[in-house]
């Protein structure tokens, strides 16, 4: 099982995984929350930044997945590049409900056994075994990270294929502890500290899938295409209401999002930023798309060399 140990310990916790299988009766997957998290989130700072998150997760997500249809197709861009790059084993920072994992089986054959699930939404790694239950992911095996991407991943060292980051965790690094839980980083050196502990987990060759929303984002965009497809392609009175009441809500609530990338500690970068970051921790650059997301967004794919 991937996991640190500490000789000053008596034990050290592992991240224990479960087999997604039809039993329908599991009680609960076996979370694993870093005693470092623990720690951390209960600073102020942290605290409020976890509150806005789940205030942005109770209303946003709508907008951003779910009927979204230019999250739709940034998944499908996303998940058509990696395909056939995430091996047999893929650490999803910012998973989400596991949206990446079951957009790829929903293209057929996928070679990954071992999926880390990484998110600071403790409600949504625990629905990730009933999405999976529906797709041909089952007799495979799941591992769920409660935690945020602030300070060195208790994965080991070399030990995944890949990773990915759909509008996900690495772009909210910006904070980075040591670990005894001090603050030795923040805003773009602990981005790129973030980077650097990806470039570490990663296996030589590995791969890094990364989708995010372009500097200063128009999240009114996101919603008016998604009204659009729905006018012309899947009329239906109820999602169009939807999307006007619903996804009104979610602009609103996406000032915090904006507030946060004023402050920096939201990494929304250009092409050439993200190329710039990536190769200067060592990563080597295979493909930059930015006809995404409405326009709003790009995807960058990179490999360890």
């Amino acid at each position: 099982m991937p996991h640190r140990k500490n000789s000053k310990k008596k034990e050290s916790r592992e991240i224990q995984g479960m087999i997604i299988d039809d039993n329908f009766l599991e009680l609960a997957p076996p979370i694993f929350e870093p005693e470092l998290y623990k720690q951390i989130r209960n600073m102020s700072e942290i605290k409020e930044f976890c509150k806005n998150f789940w205030e942005w997760n109770k209303y946003v997500p709508w907008l951003v997945y779910a009927d979204s249809q230019p999250h739709k197709e940034l998944m499908a861009q996303l998940t058509s590049l990696m395909r056939d790059k995430v091996g047999d084993s893929c650490a999803d920072f910012g998973c989400g409900y596991g949206e990446f994992l079951t957009h790829l089986l929903q293209l057929g054959e996928c070679t990954i056994r071992k999926y880390f699930a990484i998110d600071l939404d403790w409600q949504a790694l625990a629905a990730i075994p009933g999405n999976l239950r529906k797709t041909s992911y089952r007799g495979k095996r799941v591992y769920f990270i409660h935690t945020a991407a602030m300070f060195k991943s208790d994965l080991r060292t070399e030990s995944v294929d890949s990773v990915i980051s759909s509008l996900g965790a690495l772009m909210y690094a910006w904070a980075w502890f040591d670990k005894n839980g001090k603050q030795v980083a923040s805003n773009r050196e602990a981005f790129v500290k973030g980077l650097r502990d990806v470039y570490r987990i990663l296996k030589p060759g590995g791969y890094l899938g990364i989708s995010a929303p372009l500097p200063n984002p128009d999240w009114r965009k996101i919603r008016n295409q998604s009204l659009k497809h729905l006018v012309f392609h899947e009329f239906s009175l109820k999602k169009i209401w939807e999307t006007i009441w619903y996804g009104t809500k979610a602009v609103r609530y996406s000032r915090f999002m904006n507030g946060l990338e004023k402050e920096g500690k939201a990494h929304y970068l250009s092409p050439q930023e993200w190329k710039q970051y990536l190769e200067d921790v060592g990563f080597k650059i295979e493909t930059i798309e930015v006809d995404c997301f409405a326009g709003q967004g790009v995807i960058v794919i990179a490999r360890k060399k």
